[in-house]
């Protein structure tokens, strides 16, 4: 019998992209699996749909995982995906570096959410400090291409491979965040630690293939930027730049882990917004949970073994 999960992520970005590889290259079949991606621009609505049972695993900020889970609640982090940012300083043409920015307004998806903290860093590289500058909230990555085009913004962080495309149309890169922020756990893969202990070997089967897709990708970027191309609806040479890149800059684990320094910077950033008491002790055993990972990382070793094994015999 198929198993149909559904997966939710909260945006068309390449963090997707071991889902897609993984639905291409028959991963998920292997396993018994027909999973859908649902795109929820809400982590609010994701974290629910955890906890309601709607949604079987999630692709999204682990920011919200961890207040559940110190708030004693049922949501925890299965494995990683995104441990470095992946986010890029989009500017205005005549913007050409960070003491330009002076005056500028900077688009972020959320006043809340943990990548706009890096405006502050991005802003004082230019000798800028608070209320030398903007910072608005407008949505996600393509409602900043939009509101850049349109010139109602000045700057926005974007993930490859947009940022690309917007090199290609004269957009100012004054760089890559992850020169700032080095480890940062960007997004993760998200569950909730009930539904792992019903169904334990339907949870390892869903990170058995992401594993796989994953290490397809970065050991094939030429054929899985094929399939995610054609899944970002972007040029082809620019999701292999972006997949390159990516394993370059070690934004994506090869294995699925998570950062726990990463983890701890976004600890950090909840201390900071008052979400966390000052005092409490960061302990990443509260927010993840690691035998399913680490179940799924053996038997597919296991299996890659045994397949060696065989064709040398």
């Amino acid at each position: 019998m198929t198993i149909r999960p559904l997966i939710a992520t909260p945006s068309r970005t390449l963090f997707a992209s071991p889902y897609w590889v993984a639905v291409h290259r028959g991963f998920f079949k292997d396993e018994g699996l027909a999973p859908s991606l649902e795109f929820v621009a809400s982590g609010d609505l994701i974290n629910e749909g955890l906890r309601n049972g709607r949604i079987a695993l999630a692709i999204g900020p682990p920011d919200g995982v961890m207040l559940d889970a110190l708030a004693n609640g049922p949501l925890r982090i299965l494995a990683g995906n995104a441990c470095r940012p992946p986010l890029f300083v989009m500017a205005q043409p005549e913007i050409r570096k960070a003491a330009d920015l002076r005056g500028k307004t900077f688009g972020v998806l959320s006043l809340r959410e943990g990548s706009s903290k890096f405006i502050a860093k991005i802003a004082a590289a230019g000798g800028l400090k608070p209320g030398d500058y903007k910072v608005v909230e407008v949505g996600g990555a393509p409602a900043r291409v939009k509101l850049l085009a349109e010139r109602t913004i000045d700057v926005g962080l974007q993930p490859m491979p947009i940022n690309y495309e917007m090199e290609a149309l004269g957009f100012s890169n004054l760089g890559w965040t992850g020169e700032i922020e080095p480890h940062y756990e960007f997004t993760s893969i998200n569950a909730n630690a009930d539904a792992v202990a019903r169904e334990p070997s339907l949870m390892v089967s869903i990170l058995r293939a992401l594993l796989r897709g994953q290490r397809f990708a970065i050991a094939h970027p030429g054929e899985a930027s094929t399939i995610v191309a054609a899944e970002l609806g972007c040029d082809a040479d620019h999701a292999l730049k972006a997949l390159r890149d990516s394993a370059r800059l070690g934004i994506f684990d090869p294995e699925l882990n998570w950062s726990a320094p990463g983890l701890q910077r976004i600890f950090r950033n909840l201390q900071d917004d008052q979400a966390v008491p000052p005092g409490t002790p960061f302990e990443i055993e509260r927010y993840v949970l690691p035998q399913c990972l680490r179940r799924a990382q053996h038997e597919t070793l296991q299996t890659m073994t045994d397949a060696r094994a065989r064709d040398q015999g």
